[in-house]
């Protein structure tokens, strides 16, 4: 049965007619997220540049582009582009930002210098998700009421092509190698992979109920969708194109992304106002509380990875996340060789956040020797042997990071004997010199005469 974005989805994409913004107060998840920023009416998609210095939020209500200075957390400049903003992609360079515009479909082109749109494309009916190749050099929209993708040349600004497709589109990622276009289609319950130079489906991916959200992993490796209506999220594996794992989620998820470190998927869960942490090598999850009736939509990280920025649909603002960085050994090379019955210590050492964690994830230490959660080995041997083992550093959502040691314990080293005390050199030359020979001195003066 779909739920309530199935409604508001089709009213907000056949019609103009929007839901009134919630008059529910604000409420911040202590420790969590910092105060809201405020942006245009309905605020949707969102894309930051590569540098990180700016978050570009499309207001779907107010037909206009927020940006916003991720130094200072403020809107430093409000662009008006087309009607009902959806879908906002960054061209590699960081020089362009593209918009779909559902209601009068077309695109609007910003230059991040000035801050205005230089040009305005006319693409499909109903442009909904937008994706620029890894080059740069071709842009792709999906127009979910024609059932196909525009193809953009970025330099002319024209439509070079069009994919038709079996059904209406909705988001869209780009393979980093640029070969593979992923397609989410909300009312089918399917990803499409679409060849970008046959210009054709390649294979139709079953997937949850609703999918909506997509992103793809930095390596090209995993494909993530979040299915709404199933409360889930399905892991595709681009080698064969199925899906190798799916995972529960909180109430009606809508958007997703991954972390630029590849190590996370941030979440939106529209039905518990919640953002979503999921570790991409356990699949384990954290759940943190955005607000109350917020309507959280389209979460984007930072590059760094230290924030995390999720589009507010009720409160007409952008939260920002505390986000963190996947563990990374900086020292982790103890010494290999060690003895029974002497001091051993060496400190690991790891950068990534929050609250790092270390521990013996398999194997066997030395007998006598521990490790510290602060990543301290030390101890005196007591056995000889060989060990083996793997020390994991894990950050407080559970993503680790590991390392596998040996270390070779020898026998203990004997305490040397104290040396025997060496006769004096007058007591060892009459020792060695015959009694007989020894002479007696004698004082005197000799007279010769001739």
């Amino acid at each position: 049965m779909r739920r309530v974005l199935s409604a508001l989805l089709a009213a907000l994409l056949s019609a103009a007619i929007l839901l009134s913004p919630s008059t529910a107060a604000l409420a911040l998840a202590p420790g969590v997220a910092d105060r809201p920023i405020a942006v245009g009416e309905r605020p949707w998609g969102m894309a930051v540049t590569p540098d990180g210095s700016s978050m570009y939020v499309g207001n779907y209500r107010a037909g206009t582009v927020s940006v916003i200075s991720t130094a200072t957390g403020s809107v430093t400049r409000t662009i008006t582009v087309g009607t009902r903003p959806t879908g906002i992609a960054a061209s590699p360079d960081g020089s362009t930002v593209y918009v779909t515009n559902q209601g009068d479909g077309t695109v609007s082109v910003i230059s991040t210098a000035s801050g205005s749109v230089t040009r305005t494309i006319t693409a499909g009916t109903g442009p909904y998700g937008v994706a620029v190749s890894p080059d740069g050099s071709t842009v792709y929209v999906t127009n979910y009421a024609s059932n196909n993708i525009s193809v953009i040349s970025a330099s002319s600004g024209t439509v070079t092509g069009s994919i038709s497709l079996p059904a209406s589109p909705h988001n869209v990622v780009v393979s980093p190698d640029g070969s593979t276009l992923y397609v989410s289609q909300y009312y089918e319950n399917r990803v499409l992979a679409v060849s970008a130079t046959a210009g054709t489906v390649s294979t139709v991916i079953p997937v949850g109920s609703s999918p909506l959200g997509i992103s793809i992993s930095p390596d090209g490796s995993k494909v993530y969708v979040a299915n709404y209506d199933s409360n889930d999220v399905s892991v595709i594996s681009t080698t064969s194109n199925t899906v190798t794992a799916t995972v529960d989620v909180p109430a009606n998820p809508l958007g997703l992304s991954v972390s630029p470190d590849g190590g996370t998927i941030y979440v939106t869960s529209f039905g518990d106002n919640a953002l979503s942490i999921l570790s991409t090598t356990t699949l384990a999850q954290r759940v943190v509380p955005i607000t109350i009736d917020s309507g959280p939509f389209t979460p984007v990280a930072t590059p760094d990875g230290m924030a995390v920025y999720v589009t507010a649909m009720d409160s007409n603002s952008v939260w920002v996340v505390g986000g963190f960085a996947t563990p990374a050994f900086t020292a982790a090379t103890p010494p290999t060789s060690a003895s029974v019955g002497s001091t051993y210590d060496y400190a690991f050492h790891a950068t990534g956040s929050p609250s790092l964690t270390f521990a013996v994830s398999s194997g066997s230490l030395p007998d006598g020797v521990a490790l510290s959660a602060a990543g301290i080995l030390s101890g005196t041997p007591t056995v000889a042997g060989t060990f083996s083992f793997t020390v994991s550093v894990t950050n407080a959502y559970g993503v680790a990071a590991t390392s596998t040691i040996t270390i070779t314990v020898g026998e203990q080293i004997p305490t040397p004997s104290p040396s025997p005390t060496a006769p004096t050199s007058s007591a060892a030359s009459t020792m060695l010199v015959p009694a007989a020979v020894v002479a007696t001195a004698v004082s005197g003066r000799a007279s010769f005469t001739g």
